[in-house]
């Protein structure tokens, strides 16, 4: 591990050297060093100690100070696993950082007060995150985030007082999202958000401060969440969402991502009742189609003693 007592030098830049097999920094190895303007992690790196990079409360950065830079060599290979509590903490001059598919977890504080306006997920379609720990991006200046479908808990005040508009999951129809945490994204102002249909919790003023936004929510999420749906797929104005106030609902179909070639799954969200399905659209028609079933019976008769269901299947581009 590296655990370094570093002078008060400046524009220093971190970096290890190709074929580093270094494994893990310590806990607060760089902390409060203003000096350090870039650092580049290896592939081998498996974990990065608490306070790491941090810059204590109190002691405002220039602005050629600090990182600006945090990058990782050969991204795709690496063996980063977490992101621990409060590693870049005040660093005020960072503003863009991509996280390899190998994080799992990014804890609290970690990037509290940084300048951060642009997140990414390095592979979304392969990331391994899982939870955002409570307060993780608090007062940060992320305008937009696409978020990886493994993801099950944003944690309470993970995004608030940031600068948050565009909240999207990626893949949605496989998203793993169990629970958004209280105050999450107080403070920002989404113009629309899409709920997967895992939801089980969200949590008290969740979206404080979006008012006028617009969710996209399918009707069994809306009943776990006690939330009052029209009966078919038209807006309606709800009077607050967890916070949130004069929100447009909508009452969102039931979408699922199929493979050509795979069973079409009859349960998918946990319930058979009123499927009704319309394949409604085809995304890169090479690979993958996002499709929405709406079954429409037209007639019951009777044939040869049995009754018989004939039903309309509409397909759209």
């Amino acid at each position: 591990g590296v655990g370094l007592i570093v002078p008060q030098l400046y524009d220093i830049s971190l970096v290890f050297q190709s074929g580093s097999d270094i494994i893990s920094i310590n806990d607060k190895a760089f902390n409060d060093c203003p000096g350090l303007t870039s650092v580049t992690f290896p592939p081998s790196l498996t974990g990065i100690g608490s306070v790491a990079f941090a810059i204590p409360d109190g002691a405002p950065l220039g602005a050629s100070e600090g990182l600006s830079d945090v990058s990782f060599t050969d991204i795709a290979n690496s063996e980063l696993a977490n992101i621990p509590n409060q590693v870049f903490q005040n660093q005020s001059n960072l503003t863009s950082i991509t996280l390899p598919a190998s994080v799992q977890s990014i804890g609290q504080y970690a990037f509290k007060n940084t300048g951060l306006t642009t997140l990414t997920f390095d592979d979304i379609d392969n990331s391994k995150l899982k939870t955002i720990i409570d307060n993780a991006f608090k007062g940060t200046s992320i305008s937009s985030v696409i978020l990886p479908h493994l993801l099950e808990n944003i944690g309470s005040n993970a995004f608030s007082i940031s600068g948050l508009t565009d909240v999207s999951f990626n893949n949605i129809a496989l998203s793993s999202l169990d629970t958004i945490g209280a105050e999450a994204f107080k403070g920002a102002n989404i113009g629309t958000i899409t709920i997967p249909n895992h939801i089980n919790s969200i949590g008290t003023n969740a979206f404080l401060g979006s008012d006028g936004m617009t969710v996209n929510i399918h009707k069994s999420i809306a009943n776990t969440l006690d939330i009052t749906l029209p009966s078919k797929t038209l807006p309606s104005k709800t009077t607050s969402f967890f916070g949130a106030n004069g929100v447009t609902t909508v009452n969102y179909p039931n979408t699922f991502e199929y493979t050509p070639g795979t069973t079409i799954p009859s349960d998918y969200n946990g319930e058979n009742n009123d499927i009704d399905y319309i394949i409604n659209q085809f995304i890169e028609f090479r690979k993958k189609i996002v499709i929405t079933l709406i079954r429409h019976p037209i007639m019951v008769f009777l044939f040869n003693g049995f009754f018989i269901v004939a039903a309309r299947w509409t397909l759209a581009s």
